[in-house]
């Protein structure tokens, strides 16, 4: 389902409603790309996938999982050459765009990873694409997400974070920032930083305020 993001923004920090559901996070690692040398790792010499680390934590970054899909089928071709894995696979990759796609709820998306994919899981995907067009929003319809106001409390770390309301990026928020958002149909919350880490959740029930408090990664808290 695709939402109706951001109307509003704001930075100032304001008194959190009684009726506020607040949600502490703690980070997971996401292996970075960059860090991966695939050359070395599959024993294969390919300039084309001398960069492919920058380019799948690009694609992570801005939400787009086209892009990793595509970097998975290139891994998946070297990895077929050499007969090895490396300590990033194209299947994770696949995974990962996958799950991207369908919290983007966008059928043509959905629809063109399926291509991309093919087989058995394609067909699936394919599906998938189907009903998601079936269930694009109409006007009246009752909604279980948030509607109304998100707060990313990103004041316990010290780096930047980029969040992503179902799988769209909407904004950042700098290390030890507040900021509010107004979003409409958020059903998938995520921040990711600069370092590899990534919070996540996943709205239950009709919300209006939500507080996404970011635990650090490795515990300082500063105030």
């Amino acid at each position: 389902m695709v939402a109706i993001l951001i109307a509003t923004t704001s930075i100032a920090q304001e008194k959190t409603p009684d009726d506020a559901k607040v949600v502490e996070l703690k980070p997971e690692s996401v292996k970075q790309a960059k860090f991966v040398d695939f050359g070395s790792e599959l024993g294969v010499s390919l300039s084309a996938i001398n960069d492919l680390g920058a380019k799948i934590d690009a694609a992570r970054l801005a939400a787009q999982p086209i892009d990793l899909l595509l970097a998975a089928k290139l891994l998946s071709a070297a990895e077929s050459l050499s007969g090895k894995q490396a300590s990033l696979t194209s299947s994770q990759l696949q995974e990962e765009a996958v799950e991207l796609a369908e919290q983007r709820g966008n059928p043509t998306e959905i629809a063109t990873a399926a291509k991309l994919i093919g087989g058995d899981f394609g067909e699936k995907l394919m599906k998938a694409a189907k009903a998601a067009a079936e269930k694009m929003p109409k006007e009246g319809d009752a909604t279980k997400d948030l509607d109304g106001t998100l707060v990313v409390d990103n004041r316990n770390n010290h780096d930047e974070v980029h969040v992503y309301v179902n799988g769209r990026e909407i904004g950042h928020v700098e290390g030890h920032g507040y900021r509010q958002f107004h979003v409409h149909g958020a059903h998938y919350l995520d921040a990711r930083d600069h370092e590899g880490h990534r919070w996540h959740d996943h709205i239950v029930g009709h919300q209006h305020y939500w507080v996404f408090r970011l635990n650090p990664p490795h515990p300082h808290y500063p105030w």
